[in-house]
């Protein structure tokens, strides 16, 4: 009897996600809003980062011409197209949080609508949805609400996959070559390291090559016309490439294993073991019984469209390899639309793997959408608890620095993170006191200290050059979080200047000390 009830149970389980999965657009319409609602608290409460501020400061600048000076002192390495999309949204949106990334939010919403596509033509739309959610569940998650070019980049990337198939396929040939050409000058034309998009898609245009046994002209013309925008920016590549000899972002060989390490598996590690769960339970329980014949990914999905997928996922190597060989410089974010070659295999892999069952395929979109809801909430937290802490920080230092005297913030991006909207007490006091020499000296990297130099023309921050400030022996406060910290050299600076350093108040990893001259 028991039993009876249990399969009766099962039955109208699996009916019910049966029909679920006739309609993806219930599933469709649950994800966008566990997104949206998610991302959107986030953004609108979460504290504007130092990288961020680069984006804001620029896109603040009165005449685009501006922005191009910024850009041209090489103190920001993004291309103008990025700027122009950023300076369009605070002009129209202000400043707020969530008004200030809402391109990026847009932006990664239009790279989960390209996966779904890419993966629902060759499969189901379920099988789409959970590649769409999928791309949560790695590191790309951190970026959906970052107002910095990598959401575009992921977003104009899928798009030019999916123009490649329309070309492919014959589908619109004509808007689909206009929309890979476009999308692919796009993604460049935001971060110059997208360019390794083209990658991918070269590759999977010359298996396809093969397998027709000619040459799409076409495609190659509109793949060659998108790297254009580097002909165009090639001014503000070289005044880039001058802080490459000590910039932060060193490439490293190690660099390949970390990103799949640290940007994929590890957080997507649980997620995989349910996946991995559910086909061996599948694989036990079901396969056995010849209810329908097995569907092979590779029966559904032409070859190129695979290589194209492993393609993304080889992304890191060609990254190293070009940083090391010609670049100078590599930051693991470089390398996110290697996401796009994971999903998409994760889809594929999934509708082969469970014959292409909606039932199970549901279940499993379902539960990744409970995920995706959790990490938001632990975001949420994380977002709450730096808001708190900057709050802590500022009346740390109106508490405990009392007087008129500069308090000197020693790294430099808590400057650029504090000195953004401080309490009218704090906003004529906070300092940076620079000097690449001795940055490269202490750190090993000079790039910070170049950076807030020539941004403090455009910023108005209270950038001053470490030596007059010596030479001027104003006594100061100095501000340094879990010291001794890297980029804290400050601290070695006023040392060798022979200034007397007094601990002035302790708490909770924040640290103020006072500095005076010697003679006083």
């Amino acid at each position: 009897m028991s039993s009876e009830i249990n399969n009766s149970l099962r039955c109208r389980i699996t009916a019910l996600l049966d029909k679920i999965g006739r309609r993806p657009g219930w599933l469709l319409l649950l994800s966008a809003a566990v997104y949206f609602d998610g991302f959107g608290l986030i953004s609108s409460k979460a504290v504007i980062t130092n990288d961020e501020l680069f984006t804001l400061y620029i896109s603040r600048l009165p005449y685009f011409r501006d922005v191009w000076a910024a850009l041209a002192t090489g103190a920001e390495q993004t291309p103008p197209f990025f700027y122009a999309i950023s300076r369009a949204d605070v002009h129209l949106f202000g400043v707020s949080g969530l008004a200030l990334r809402l391109p990026e939010l847009l932006a990664f919403a239009l790279m989960c609508a390209c996966l779904f596509h890419v993966v629902a033509r060759r499969t189901s739309p379920v099988y789409g949805v959970i590649a769409m959610l999928f791309s949560f569940m790695t590191t790309a998650f951190n970026y959906a609400y970052e107002a910095r070019a990598y959401a575009l980049v992921l977003a104009f990337s899928s798009f030019a996959l999916l123009c490649w198939l329309w070309a492919a396929d014959g589908r619109h040939r004509v808007l689909a070559l206009i929309g890979l050409a476009a999308s692919m000058a796009a993604a460049i034309s935001s971060h110059y390291y997208a360019v390794l998009a083209f990658f991918p898609l070269g590759l999977g245009e010359v298996a396809r090559s093969f397998r027709r046994k000619r040459i799409d002209v076409g495609v190659w013309l509109a793949l060659g016309l998108s790297l254009s925008p580097l002909l165009a920016f090639m001014p503000l590549i070289r005044s880039a490439r001058k802080f490459a000899p000590h910039f932060w972002a060193e490439p490293r060989w190690s660099s390949m294993g970390y990103f799949y390490e640290h940007f994929l598996l590890t957080p997507s590690a649980v997620p995989l073991l349910v996946i991995f769960l559910t086909v061996v339970l599948y694989s036990t329980f079901r396969r056995a019984q010849a209810d329908g014949p097995r569907k092979r990914v590779s029966d559904h999905v032409p070859a190129h469209e695979m290589v194209a997928a492993a393609g993304f996922l080889l992304i890191p190597v060609v990254g190293v390899v070009l940083a090391k060989t010609v670049v100078g410089a590599f930051s693991d974010r470089y390398a996110l639309p290697t996401v796009i070659g994971l999903c998409l295999i994760v889809g594929w892999g999934l509708f082969s793997a469970l014959a292409g069952r909606r039932a199970v395929a549901v279940a499993l979109a379902l539960v990744l959408c409970g995920f995706l809801a959790v990490k938001e909430l632990q975001t949420y937290r994380r977002v709450a608890e730096s808001t708190a802490l900057q709050a802590a920080t500022y009346f740390f230092l109106e508490r405990n620095a009392p007087s008129d005297a500069p308090i000197v913030i020693s790294g430099p991006m808590d400057f650029t993170e504090l000195t953004y909207k401080p309490p009218r007490d704090l906003s004529g006091r906070l300092t940076y006191l620079a000097d690449p020499r001795l940055a490269v000296q202490y750190t090993g990297a000079d790039d910070a200290e170049k950076g807030l130099v020539e941004m403090k023309s455009w910023a108005g921050l209270n950038v001053q050059p470490f030596r007059g400030f010596i030479a001027s022996g104003q006594k100061c406060y100095v501000y340094v979080v879990n010291y001794p910290d890297k980029y804290a050299w400050v601290m070695n600076g006023f040392q060798a200047a022979h200034w007397k350093i007094r601990l002035a108040r302790w708490q909770d990893g924040m640290i103020l000390f006072l500095a005076t001259p010697e003679k006083q």
